[in-house]
């Protein structure tokens, strides 16, 4: 796989173990996001057997195996996709013409969690001479930082610092980042491997400041590089094309799994874009989604665009659909650069909605009522998506929604909606219960300067 910046001014390279450059370094030479220069499409043989396999993981195995597997030894990709995506995505029908994929079912109940636990396996299979320790700095507006603590357990040589703005993250949330989880306890009370290697250690950081400022703050350290020798320091945000490129697994899944006939329109809660652009990612490599809708919150930075082509800025705006409060989205670069830059073509590709917290809750409330089903705050942003595309017009057959979160780790806005206490439907209520372990956090200014140099003072993990 050749790999090429965003920014063009680095000429890009195929060279063997450059994806182990870019996974470890996160930025490519130029400072811009690391691309493939092309995509593999997927051949009409792999298509049947997609549509003949039950379960996500063997669509995932095919389409990692075309994706990667000229970077990666079919045996890393195997262990990458058994071990790391472990859970189901079912798609469920609201009615004749509407389908959601849940792709929450994983340990922290988030879509975040197929990136991370994708690309914790590559950090842990590239780990080695130049990188003996692994730093992964991760900036979270909501549920990256759960997804990224969960993944990294059990992977020698691996440390999480997960910057979140204070007081702006559900308690739900904050639960997943500063909790060790108990299959990680009872490893390290007795596990198979040494307690120092079977939880190399999360270190939340809550920052005094938006989440556009932690990730300001990371992509700051990234673009310098590592201020310890022998550590290397990475990101697990979208920007890091390991988290991104697993996420258009699920999109192909979504594009072949999901019932019916005729072409499919699909629509992706957005806010950092790193879902929205795997979804393109899915489509370079064959995937039959007809048309994307990139729905976002109060935030808007990705309407505001296409419609004016000035450049996101500002502060972000708290919302109900907080893992969306993203004002300056690092992804567009990436939706920039898969269309040539030609924001005409993106739009075209891309139906751009916003939708308000007022839309949320009612959109959340008409589900309930009219289909029985419970859905999160962003589950709802990208229903009202679908809702915007056909009062525009659109009569696509099939509709997708991609579900993102599950909706217990959002019970006050469930019950404020719909008056439905929410149960659980993911995997993560067992491991962070009664008697799990707690990790203080680390309370930050909003400046690169003093996340430098906490990486200099937190020793390697437990």
């Amino acid at each position: 796989m050749k790999l090429i910046s965003t920014r063009g001014s680095w000429e890009g390279s195929e060279a063997p173990g450059h994806l182990r450059s870019a996974v470890l370094g996160g930025l490519a030479p130029d400072g811009g996001l690391y691309l493939p220069a092309a995509i593999p499409a997927l051949s009409p043989e792999e298509f049947e057997r997609l549509r003949d396999v039950v379960g996500f993981r063997e669509v995932a195995r095919i389409a990692a195996h075309r994706l990667l597997g000229n970077s990666l030894s079919a045996d890393v990709i195997d262990w990458c996709v058994e071990s790391g995506l472990d859970f189901e995505v079912p798609i469920v029908q609201l009615d004749e013409r509407t389908w959601v994929m849940e792709v929450f079912r994983g340990p922290t109940g988030s879509f975040k969690d197929v990136g991370a636990r994708f690309l914790a396996h590559l950090l842990s299979h590239f780990r080695g001479p130049g990188a003996e320790r692994i730093v992964v700095l991760v900036a979270t507006s909501g549920d990256t930082g759960g997804a990224v603590a969960r993944a990294v357990e059990g992977l020698p040589g691996v440390q999480a610092m997960v910057l979140y703005p204070k007081g702006r993250i559900s308690s739900t949330q904050l639960h997943h980042i500063t909790t060790r989880s108990m299959a990680a306890q009872r490893q390290a009370d007795g596990g198979s491997a040494p307690s120092d290697h079977v939880f190399p250690g999360v270190v939340p950081v809550a920052v005094q400041g938006s989440f556009d400022d932690c990730q300001h703050m990371v992509k700051t350290i990234l673009g310098e590089g590592s201020p310890v020798p022998g550590m290397a320091v990475t990101s697990a945000n979208s920007v890091n094309l390991g988290r991104l490129l697993p996420q258009s697994f699920f999109h192909v899944h979504g594009s072949v799994h999901t019932p019916g006939q005729g072409e499919l329109l699909v629509s992706v809660p957005s806010a950092n874009l790193g879902n929205l652009t795997s979804a393109i990612i899915a489509q370079r490599m064959g995937a039959p989604l007809h048309r994307l809708v990139g729905a976002t919150n109060a935030n808007a930075a990705l309407p505001h665009f296409l419609e004016t082509g000035e450049l996101p800025g500002g502060e972000s705006r708290a919302t109900l659909s907080n893992a969306m409060d993203v004002a300056r989205p690092s992804n567009l670069e990436r939706l920039l650069s898969l269309e040539g830059g030609d924001r005409a073509a993106l739009s075209r590709r891309v139906l751009a909605t916003t939708h308000s917290d007022e839309e949320t809750l009612q959109a959340m409330r008409h589900i309930h009522e009219t289909h029985g089903y419970l859905a999160d705050p962003h589950t709802a942003v990208g229903w009202l998506g679908l809702k915007t595309a056909e009062a525009r017009g659109d009569r696509t057959p099939r509709r997708l929604v991609v579900s993102t979160a599950d909706p217990a780790k959002f019970p006050e806005t469930v019950r404020r909606a719909t008056g439905v206490n929410p149960t659980v439907r993911s995997a993560w209520l067992a491991e962070l219960g009664a008697g799990a372990e707690r990790i203080p956090a680390v309370e930050l200014p909003p400046t690169p300067d003093a996340l430098r140099e906490l990486i200099r003072e937190i020793p390697p993990g437990d």
